[in-house]
């Protein structure tokens, strides 16, 4: 049976491997369910809502916390992505997602996102004293042009 995990974090990789250079290696990260591995340079971390329309909010616990800290030190660059039920996603730099939640890490904390028709979405967090603006668009693109300074590099 496929869960529906699995089915939540497939619209993410599969809008990440449709628009995929040839080549590109993706792996499930060590350290837990949710974190991915981009050709070994690039982190992406992926957490989804089933709520159908806006606000969607995701919740942090340390653990989740803790396996995006652990991702960010082996690798160059980490994305958080935010799949918001069927509307789109948001893809969050670790330093954007930062801006968010702290480095206070807290039991339970939290991200939400809000999005009008045609708008981008506004970012915030439970640690957040300023909204961020992130387009739908911008996910893939963030994770292609970090792998293409990670192969510069």
């Amino acid at each position: 049976m496929i869960g529906q995990l699995e089915m939540n974090h497939g619209a993410m990789l599969a809008r990440l491997c449709r628009s995929a250079p040839r080549g590109r290696g993706i792996k499930l990260s060590a350290a837990g369910r949710s974190g991915y591995i981009l050709d070994e340079k690039v982190g992406l971390y992926v957490k989804y809502s089933t709520k159908r329309m806006s606000p969607w909010t995701f919740n942090f616990s340390n653990v989740h916390q803790a396996e995006i800290a652990e991702l960010a030190t082996q690798l160059a660059e980490v994305f958080i992505g935010l799949v918001c039920g069927t509307d789109g996603i948001v893809c969050l730099t670790h330093e954007e997602f930062r801006r968010v939640l702290d480095d206070d890490v807290r039991p339970s904390e939290w991200v939400r996102a809000t999005r009008r028709r045609d708008e981008q979405y506004s970012v915030t967090g439970s640690d957040s004293v300023s909204i961020i603006k992130i387009a739908d668009a911008e996910y893939p693109a963030k994770i292609y042009e970090a792998l293409s300074r990670a192969q510069e590099a």
